[in-house]
């Protein structure tokens, strides 16, 4: 084979060869440049979603706050020696049977998690902490589910054997830490019902009762646990928010 042929046959080759690597090379850099595109557009939803879940816990914060400050309400109340307003124990009872649960917003962080996009992430920090978010999320809800647990299991059964319901019902003014309107049963849901007609039962006696005062205070106890874990929430949250803000 004449040289001159040889050298052309293996710069062709080298030809294919360059072209074949070219495009590999552009192959990866599209779908590095996509990966990063969509890691990037998650990390803005996700930003979004962070908001609207620190929000949801700031309207917590001041529900849990009404139901504690409730609870304090009932104990002072206990402390009294003079008369007691009927109506206004009923209110108090009432408010500690309300409980709370924040159904966060995760579709973002799952997408990112569950996608395998942490890699993409180049912050080492910023993917440390979305990494370990669904934790915080967890440690709000194991708090709330804690409160609902002490009404179902311990408070709920109590008021079920001492206490006209119905009566306690009917004295709601609408969600603690809330707008409250005097409208009655459902926590300020009009309704066009009457209660049946049961006779009026006077809840005062339950302020000597050491049994309710014991579960009068595990209602504080719990709430204070939300608070601390609501507290840590919103400051966690507001770090990572500046960091997905910063990336």
């Amino acid at each position: 084979m004449p040289q001159s042929k040889y050298w052309n046959l293996a710069g062709q080759a080298v030809a294919i060869v360059a072209s074949i690597l070219l495009a590999f090379l552009i192959q990866a850099w599209w779908v590095e440049s996509q990966e990063e595109r969509d890691v990037d557009e998650l990390l803005e939803v996700f930003a979004a979603e962070l908001a609207e879940n620190m929000a949801e816990i700031e309207k917590e914060v001041s529900f849990r706050q009404a139901k504690s400050d409730a609870a304090w309400a009932i104990l002072r109340l206990a402390s009294k020696d003079e008369m007691v307003d009927s109506q206004e124990l009923d209110e108090l009872i009432n408010d500690l049977g309300w409980w709370g649960y924040t159904d966060f917003a995760t579709g973002a962080l799952d997408s990112l998690i569950e996608g395998g996009k942490l890699s993409w992430i180049e912050s080492i920090k910023l993917r440390t902490e979305v990494a370990s978010w669904p934790d915080e999320l967890q440690r709000v809800n194991r708090r709330e589910l804690q409160d609902y647990d002490s009404y179902q299991t311990k408070l709920l059964p109590f008021l079920l054997d001492h206490t006209n319901l119905p009566q306690i019902s009917d004295a709601a003014d609408g969600r603690p830490g809330t707008i409250r309107t005097q409208i009655g049963l459902t926590g300020g849901i009009a309704h066009d019902y009457k209660l049946p007609e049961i006779e009026k039962k006077d809840h005062r006696p339950l302020l000597k009762d050491q049994k309710f005062i014991a579960l009068v205070t595990v209602v504080i106890w719990d709430q204070e646990d939300a608070r601390i874990a609501f507290e840590r929430f919103l400051s966690l949250g507001a770090e990572l928010l500046l960091l997905v803000q910063e990336r």
